[in-house]
């Protein structure tokens, strides 16, 4: 064998995170939307060609799902007045240039969109879900054929709620004679959203995580040249603008603009660089307050542990009864995040602690962009003989995790199942 093959085959063995590199400048200069973060919108456009292939000599029988939300206003009023207020106020003191008096009416713009659905699901929310049921129906048709047994529940939170609904009535769209009972409920609340007293505490002021976020939240929100473009009294905007909170708040807005169907574009006001840093930021807070942040010692990634007890037993479930159909949960980012951090999806877990090379190893646009999902399809053998095999993807594109496959990317049960009652058991 040529020298350069053993080389590289060599590598891939020693080190298979290599087959998960990526550049995150690269990836937002691509596609600037990145740079909204676990705001960006679902990117259907990015769903892998491999969705819905099955091993020879199989068929779909099964698939448990844990959706995110789709895109959704922003959570409070305030994220939209806030914002209006300051400008309002620098206004009254003639200290608007004339590009603050433009971004002020904008403003409006959005926030007759927006009033009054803080948090809600969009439109667009709405329409993520339903080509997310479509797409799946159509990739594994046994799975919701007739007298399919499937079930679906959300968090108490409306646009969870509502996501779930809109991926329902998909699914009864394609075959209309679906009985499918949902849920939304505090019952569901302790494996969809749980969150231990000691991760609580962990993402407070005082966790361990803050003292690096403030110092680098000063070298990435701060932009004299927004403050410069936006208010024409320099003094004015530094004794009564909070800079970083202005950057921050602006940030989000922008971000938010390509969940909602209001036409603005916010973007403008900040350059690439500078939604690239805001985005580093807050790649970060996250994945620091709920993802595998060393410090932490486990307790976020711990919180996703009824999720996969969960994700167990309806498998047995399933297994056992000789039946098809589907588990459909749906909640959060800050859910999402935790469950693929535990099972160590690729590109979901590092132990990466400095704030300025986090984006080398993980990247929240990739993870829980607005509609995260994470499927696992369950194969069993035609002719009854043979191992259970499980196909797993994260947002529609093929992922891995640390255990070896089959016919490169399908798992057997047997030994999928040790793995994850490992997670909940350590």
């Amino acid at each position: 064998m040529h020298q350069s093959i053993i080389t590289i085959i060599t590598a891939l063995l020693i080190a298979p995170s290599l087959l998960f590199a990526y550049n995150p400048r690269q990836d937002v200069a691509e596609k600037p939307a990145r740079a909204a973060g676990h705001y960006f919108a679902y990117p259907e456009d990015e769903t892998s060609p491999e969705y819905g292939a099955a091993p020879d000599g199989y068929e779909a029988f099964y698939l448990s799902h844990y959706g995110r939300h789709g895109s959704r206003y922003l959570t409070t009023d305030e994220g939209y007045t806030g914002m209006m207020k300051v400008l309002d106020k620098a206004a009254a003191n003639n200290a608007l240039t004339p590009q603050g008096r433009y971004l002020r009416a904008q403003l409006d713009t959005v926030y007759a969109e927006a009033r009054g659905r803080a948090g809600e699901l969009s439109p667009l929310g709405r329409r993520q879900h339903r080509g997310i049921a479509k797409r799946m129906a159509a990739a594994y048709p046994g799975i919701v054929a007739d007298n399919a047994d499937i079930t679906a529940a959300s968090t108490v939170v409306m646009r969870c709620a509502h996501s779930m609904f809109a991926f329902i009535e998909a699914l009864k769209e394609i075959n209309p004679s679906l009985d499918i009972p949902r849920e939304s409920s505090m019952r569901h609340m302790e494996y969809l959203n749980y969150s231990s007293p000691e991760s609580t505490e962990l993402r407070s002021a005082r966790g361990p995580y803050r003292k690096a976020w403030k110092k680098f939240r000063k070298e990435k929100a701060y932009s004299k040249r927004l403050m410069n473009s936006i208010f024409s009294e320099k003094k004015y905007a530094a004794d009564s603008v909070d800079a970083l909170k202005f950057a921050e708040d602006l940030y989000y807005l922008a971000s938010d603009m390509q969940s909602v169907d209001c036409g603005v574009n916010l973007a403008q006001w900040l350059t690439p660089e500078e939604m690239y840093g805001i985005w580093q930021l807050y790649n970060f807070k996250f994945f620091a307050r709920y993802s595998s942040y060393a410090p932490a010692n486990g307790a976020f990634t711990d919180n996703a542990r009824p999720i996969v007890k969960d994700i167990i037993d309806n498998a047995d479930r399933y297994i056992a009864s000789g039946k098809h159909g589907a588990t459909l949960r749906f909640g959060h980012d800050i859910n999402v995040m935790p469950l693929t951090a535990l099972m160590k999806v690729d590109g979901c877990h590092t132990d990466e602690t400095d704030p300025a090379k986090l984006a080398d190893s993980f990247a929240n646009y990739r993870v829980v962009p607005m509609a995260a999902n994470l499927q696992m399809v369950f194969f069993r053998p035609t002719n009854g003989e043979g191992d259970i095999l499980v196909s797993l993807y994260l947002n529609e594109r093929e992922a891995t995790l640390p255990l070896k496959t089959t016919d490169g990317k399908y798992y057997r049960w047997s030994e999928l199942r040790p793995y994850l009652q490992s997670l909940i058991e350590k």
